[in-house]
């Protein structure tokens, strides 16, 4: 959603991207291991294919230059990038919420 959002500020994609996350399994793919998924079919170290390969080699393939940054969502510290965070979350569960209960 965010790089969507991102493609209107900047269709010509010269800006950094950056998109903060609580989901540091996210933020981790992103910014270190799929650098070593890709060139190796997209397997772990322990062998198994990589979980949500689709979804990750998408987020890849939207934008260009762009860094995920991890954010503590059990804070009580106010600073931007939490409350934006739990801004962001309201409505990515109600999506979440809405897709299982429509879901056959």
């Amino acid at each position: 959603m965010a790089h969507r959002k991102f493609n209107l500020v900047d269709p010509n994609k010269e800006k950094m991207l950056y998109i903060y996350s609580d989901a540091e399994l996210l933020v981790n793919s992103m910014n270190d291991w799929t650098m070593n998924w890709l060139p190796n079919g997209w397997i772990t170290t322990s062998v198994p294919p990589v979980k949500n390969a689709d979804l990750l080699k998408l987020l890849l393939q939207s934008w260009g230059n762009k860094r995920f940054e991890h954010v503590n969502a059990q804070t009580e510290e106010l600073n931007w990038k939490a409350c934006w965070n739990q801004l962001a979350g309201y409505p990515a569960r109600n999506a979440a919420l809405m897709a299982f209960h429509n879901h056959p």
